[in-house]
């Protein structure tokens, strides 16, 4: 009896250090992939806002500008983003993470009863993640919504990932 206590102890222990480990894991790629979601948004709204303002800059102008000439429409400049090879790469990568990331959600389900708030908050966290990678994703709406909807996303992300820390070693 003695031996089946201890077997007991030890696999309790070994799942909850497993789990731990696997939040400590999700947590990491949902704010690496958080940052570049973020990057290619901040990237999506200069390239939509200079052309509509006619603002130059060294990261926008390649999209925003033909034969030195603004585009008259920012569509063209937004398209021009994202048959971009290298942003259309970032894109993709964030997809990529975003599938992974659901994989990797789904094998937190049942955690254990010491890590049951955890998974609450890391629920919270990849709800937020996911509404803001979407964004990046799909962009739509105006300048305007765009740039609310990113900016509250943005915000957002980063509340949860802050209050997801008094869970993570």
């Amino acid at each position: 009896m003695i031996a089946a206590l201890l077997i007991w102890v030890g696999v309790n222990q070994y799942k909850s250090y497993t789990y731990q480990q696997n939040l400590n894991a999700i947590c990491y790629e949902i704010i690496s992939s958080g940052i570049e979601a973020e990057e290619c948004g901040n990237l999506i709204h200069d390239v939509w806002y200079n052309t509509i303002f006619k603002e130059s800059s060294e990261d926008t102008d390649k999209y925003t500008k033909e034969n030195n000439e603004f585009n008259e429409d920012f569509n063209d400049s937004l398209d021009n983003l994202y048959n971009d090879k290298d942003f259309t790469e970032k894109v993709a990568n964030i997809q990529i993470k975003q599938k992974s990331i659901l994989n990797m959600m789904k094998e937190m389900k049942n955690p254990p009863s010491k890590h049951k708030d955890a998974y609450k908050a890391l629920l919270a966290l990849y709800d937020e993640y996911n509404d803001f990678s979407s964004l990046v994703i799909n962009p739509t709406g105006s300048l305007q919504s765009f740039t609310e909807e990113f900016n509250e996303a943005d915000k957002s992300l980063a509340d949860y990932c802050d209050k997801i820390k008094m869970y993570i070693d």
